[in-house]
């Protein structure tokens, strides 16, 4: 079992987004124009039925890229941005994008992504808001007016039972549906949780900070860090190797 983590500059060229950019630098959708992949074709598709066939048609907006996962059934992928738009890539099934509550520019931003086994997706927002979309089935979020110690930066899916934890800046998990294995939360950090995965069989989970720290919990194995090692970019995601 190996972890895989990633700066924000490395990120941004092994997705294939914005070589030699920073993920934590795009300021809308058309600044990846053609660069998913070698030939992948991506497609949005608005709430009003709109469809765009490439990233590089989409119209401008204050967009940033958050996240993307691999379809479970397909060789595609899906690509989210913080205001919820999702575009499919080399697949046939597209749902539009997730209309965020509230007065427009105040909605929280989409924080996290992650496709769930029946190939459907989930989308979190920064409040703790859970979205799901195509084969996704809802397993609740944090309650609306819900004071967080710190915003929610990411998700997982439990593939054992189809619920999905979410995990906060300060290392606190959530669960919905799915086992607690424990968390970071209330313990000191160097630097903010970024990003978690799940381990496989659903027993356990990891989290990542900006630094590199990984933590491991429930049967996670630690297979190393970058915490204490200098590094050019903060660390901005991972992924376990199944």
């Amino acid at each position: 079992m190996t972890v895989a983590i990633a700066s924000a500059g490395l990120a941004a060229s092994w997705l294939g987004l914005l070589p030699g950019s920073t993920a934590a630098a795009v300021a809308g959708v058309r600044q990846a124009a053609g660069a998913v992949g070698s030939g992948a074709q991506c497609t949005y598709t608005t709430q009003l039925g709109v469809e765009y066939p490439r990233l590089s048609s989409m119209p401008p907006g204050p967009r940033r890229v958050i996240g993307m996962s691999a379809s479970p059934s397909t060789p595609g992928y899906w690509i989210t941005t913080d205001t919820g738009d999702t575009f499919t890539c080399n697949m046939t099934s597209t749902w539009g994008s997730w209309l965020l509550a509230g007065p427009p520019g105040q909605q929280p931003p989409v924080v996290g992504e992650a496709a769930t086994p029946s190939g459907g997706l989930d989308l979190v927002t920064a409040s703790g808001v859970v979205g799901s979309f195509g084969g996704a089935s809802p397993h609740g979020s944090i309650a609306p007016g819900t004071t967080l110690n710190a915003p929610i930066v990411g998700m997982a899916i439990d593939p054992a039972t189809g619920g999905y934890w979410l995990v906060a800046a300060d290392g606190g998990v959530f669960s919905f549906d799915a086992p607690f294995f424990g968390s970071m939360g209330g313990k000191p950090l160097n630097q903010p949780i970024v990003g978690m995965a799940d381990a496989p069989g659903g027993r356990g989970y990891w989290l990542v900070a900006a630094d590199g720290g990984v933590f491991s919990f429930g049967t996670a194995p630690f297979a190393g860090s970058m915490g204490a090692t200098p590094l050019a970019e903060p660390i901005v995601g991972m992924a376990g190797d199944p």
